[in-house]
């Protein structure tokens, strides 16, 4: 008889609180236990803008100018931010700032876990399948490794809430409200800035919509309302999305296929489905299974549990014929499986041509779609092995392939290694290298071997002698280090540090827990006809399956603590003037401590002096090199300059000459060491490798500077064909510094006693949004910025020419037109999208005859 747990308010309760306790033992400890993620892109990147946000939402101002990002930036242009999205005001309005990011974390994982609970039941499963699915897709691979990531789990959360809403309209099964809900969840999931995994949503809801569509006379609404609920999300986010789409065509990447073929997923990764283990434990796989293919492990992983995916082939088995959402989920699943390997798929250069294909690169992350349709799909396999004859040998027959899977590619790889001969004809090596030489973007291992007049790739050993060389080389990689450091694994000898000699023991380690629940999988098989007991048991495997793979996380833990109270540098940092500017390799971190750093982290990027920064933050105590450091870090208005624990050793052993600056203090902080190198690896080199020092100039820095005109210059300095350093230097190095106050984020007032002819030089980025009056003796008038010192893919710094004589005052404004009309038509798009929604609701009730 066929086990189903009885559809009650009891039962579903009981389902949703099991799901959020699972989600909640996976995070375990981050939130409930007091811990956080740190280090890599939690700290570098994602906090240093939030603080600026929490700044502004408690100064209610929208951020439109970030000036503590480099020399200043577009911040809610930039959109990572997140400045519109609700849940954001909430957080970062009310609680600290690790606690709000904490918070955001678990709230979205467990909100996502929620939304698949609720799509699943929308798709026909049962309460206990549902959560399955919920617990399986929010704690599968992708949140896993994208755990650092503040929009993977931000904006991933939507896609199940979409989905559901799209699938009902699809089917003719929701009410009036559904279409409107359908374009508020879309537009919502748009708001915290990462469009990536928005566009994959949407596909998703084309897809579901196209393949559920009911037969019948009116077959056409279905589809019909989920367009016009679609097409209302792009005036309903033009807050976000016109200024964002502004920055994107002022930075105008370049958006290639080399580009756009990076960090896909490829045909050998998809072994990660039934051995997540495999190619993600140890790091010395990185050169030989990732670099090769252009990806990294921090892109891919596709596990969602074995008994999930199980589980989903079962519902595809059982129901493809019968169940229009089985069909539809398998679709997506082929659907964006396929997009996911990107160039590895026939039709990939015609495919990013077309509109939002060809804006994004990283297609591994159409895991996370995969991931949802598996689920789903999990969801009604739960209810349909239930008593099913076939359960037994079906489980038997899923665990044997899933055993051979990773045998096989393992068995790949010791014939490559184990292959002796060097060029082509009959054997192993030339089937090898021919398979290695056409499995890449631009062919494996440096690109060696071409093609035939046939088109076939011809057979070349280089691949597999290139393979062979790279097993045997040490690996050294300050990454790889931290990570064997993080499984207590020194490994200091460095013949200790290749793959050849530690392969066995890999395997062991990568293999060992799937090969368990493998085995589990055959022991519960014969149990298949005592039905309450197996739906127990795989339950029960897949959340120890799940927790097991989530303690494999890529990023460190720490106390949700304030960063400036963990960390002496960042303290340091902090007692330094709002505005000031800091040289370092700490990515966006000095922004917690409200300052700007010159070498920041942006994904939407415009190029500002990069030369010119990249020599400010170049290693010291080079020959001839320190005064050409020391004029850059004047030219770029630095008052502090951070050397890391590998700068301050080589300062302490070689003192190098560095005219105008001092070493102020030296300070152990070993928790900022943590968050750069990890935790472990810290751990194992000791106090030496915790050692921070600050260098200070002994004249205040400036932001903006005066320089006199004379016969001839004005060309020198507007169109100078010398480098971009040379060029900045030789203008800067007479020039007057001037005094600059930072009214607010996006007004500056620039005053100064003008003599003759000059040119007032702001180190700013040159954004064209920018406009500046000169205030004087009579009155005011406009003041015409340009750029200056512009390169290649640079958009410089501004200049102003001065008026006349007499005292002036250059005020500069952000005129930040590009929100103003973002918000002009979002709010006439949610006006009228409430207009509709009232109307809709009176024409709904007298259609009726009674109240909804």
């Amino acid at each position: 008889m066929k086990f189903r747990l009885s559809e009650t308010g009891r039962t579903a309760t009981i389902s949703v609180s099991l799901l959020c306790l699972g989600l909640a033992a996976w995070l375990w400890p981050i939130g409930f236990g007091g811990q956080m993620p740190v280090g890599g892109d939690v700290t570098q990147f994602s906090l240093g803008l939030m603080a600026v946000l929490r700044e502004s939402i408690r100064s209610a101002r929208l951020p439109v100018w970030n000036h503590s990002w480099g020399y200043g930036f577009p911040g809610l242009a930039e959109s990572q931010m997140g400045v519109y999205y609700p849940p954001h005001w909430v957080l970062y309005g009310l609680l600290p700032l690790e606690w709000a990011y904490t918070a955001s974390l678990v709230f979205h994982t467990i909100f996502g876990g929620l939304g698949t609970y609720w799509a699943a039941r929308r798709f026909g499963a049962s309460a206990m399948g549902a959560a399955l699915a919920g617990f399986a897709w929010s704690s599968s691979g992708f949140f896993l490794i994208h755990l650092p990531h503040q929009w993977g789990y931000t904006v991933g959360s939507w896609m199940p809430w979409a989905w559901g809403l799209a699938w009902l309209i699809a089917r003719g099964e929701g009410t009036w409200r559904t279409p409107f809900a359908l374009a508020a969840v879309l537009t919502l999931q748009i708001l915290p800035g990462h469009f990536q995994l928005a566009f994959y949503t949407e596909v998703g809801v084309i897809l579901l919509t196209l393949a559920g569509v009911s037969r019948g006379r009116r077959a056409w609404q279905g589809p019909l309302t989920v367009a016009l609920a679609m097409l209302a999300v792009v005036p309903l986010a033009a807050l976000q999305v016109v200024p964002t789409a502004r920055l994107a065509r002022l930075a105008a990447s370049a958006r290639d296929f080399d580009y756009l073929s990076g960090f896909s997923a490829t045909p050998l990764h998809l072994v990660s489905y039934v051995a997540p283990g495999l190619f993600h434990r140890s790091p010395l796989w990185r050169p030989l299974a990732w670099d090769p293919f252009h990806t990294s492990p921090e892109e891919y992983l596709g596990y969602i549990g074995l008994v999930p995916l199980y589980l989903a082939f079962v519902a595809i088995f059982r129901g493809f014929r019968r169940d229009p959402a089985a069909r539809a989920l398998a679709l997506v699943v082929l659907v964006t499986l396929l997009l996911s390997f990107g160039p590895y798929v026939p039709g990939f250069r015609l495919l990013i041509q077309i509109p939002g294909f060809s804006f994004f690169r990283a297609s591994a992350r159409w895991s996370l779609a995969t991931g949802l349709a598996l689920s789903l799909l999990a969801a009604k396999g739960f209810d349909l092995c239930q008593g099913w004859r076939r359960t037994r040998i079906s489980l038997t027959g899923f665990a044997v392939l899933a055993v051979m899977a990773p045998l096989l590619v393992l068995l790949g790889l010791e014939l490559a290694l184990a292959s002796s001969q060097p060029q082509g004809g009959p054997g192993n090596s030339t089937i090898l290298s021919r398979t290695l030489n056409s499995f890449s973007v631009s062919r494996v291992f440096a690109g060696e071997g071409g093609d035939d007049q046939n088109g076939r790739p011809e057979a070349k050993s280089s691949a597999l002698e290139t393979m062979r060389r790279l097993a045997l080389t040490p690996q050294d990689d300050l990454r790889i280090q931290a990570a064997l450091a993080r499984q207590n694994r020194p490994w200091r000898s460095a013949t200790d540090r290749t793959f050849e000699k530690q392969r066995f023991s890999i395997y062991r380690q990568e293999l060992g827990v799937s090969s368990i629940l493998l085995f589990v999988l055959l022991v519960i098989a014969p149990f298949a006809g005592r039905t309450r007991l197996f739906a127990t048991a795989l339950v029960g495997l897949t959340a120890l399956d799940l927790c097991a793979a989530g303690r494999h996380r890529l990023t460190d833990l720490g106390p949700i603590r304030p960063l400036l109270a963990q960390s002496p540098v960042l303290a340091g940092l902090s007692g330094e003037p709002p505005g000031s500017r800091s040289a370092d390799t700490l990515r966006n971190m000095p922004m917690v401590a409200g300052v700007a750093p010159i070498l920041a982290y942006r994904t939407l990027d415009l190029p500002c002096l990069a030369e010119l920064t990249s020599v400010a933050v170049s290693p010291l105590g080079l020959p001839g090199r320190d005064p050409m450091i020391a004029e850059a870090l004047r030219a770029c208005g630095v008052s502090a300059r951070v050397l890391d624990p590998f700068e301050t050793l080589q300062w302490q052993s070689t003192p190098p000459n560095l005219p105008g600056w001092e070493v102020r203090e030296t300070l152990q902080d070993a928790t900022l060491a943590g968050w750069l190198y990890s935790d472990a690896w810290v751990a194992q080199q000791g106090p030496r490798v915790t050692g921070f020092s600050l260098l200070r100039p002994r004249s205040a820095p400036a932001l903006a500077w005066l320089i006199p005109l004379t016969t001839g210059r004005r060309a020198e300095i507007l169109e100078s064909r010398s480098s971009q350093t040379e060029h900045v230097l030789q203008t800067l190095r007479d020039a007057s510094p001037l005094p600059i106050e930072r009214v607010s984020p996006t007004q500056v007032d620039v005053t100064l006693d003008v003599t003759g002819p000059a040119f007032v030089v702001v180190s700013q980025l040159a954004d064209p949004q920018w406009r500046a009056r000169w205030i004087g003796p009579v009155g005011e008038r406009d003041a015409p910025i340009r750029p200056i010192f512009m390169g290649k893919n640079d958009v410089g710094w501004q200049v102003v020419e001065t008026p006349g004589s007499g005292r002036w005052t250059l005020r500069m404004d952000y005129v930040a037109r590009d929100v103003r009309i973002g918000l002009i038509i979002s709010g006439i798009a949610w006006v009228l999208g409430i207009l509709a929604y009232f109307f809709t609701s009176r024409f709904v009730k007298q259609a009726r005859g009674h109240s909804i």
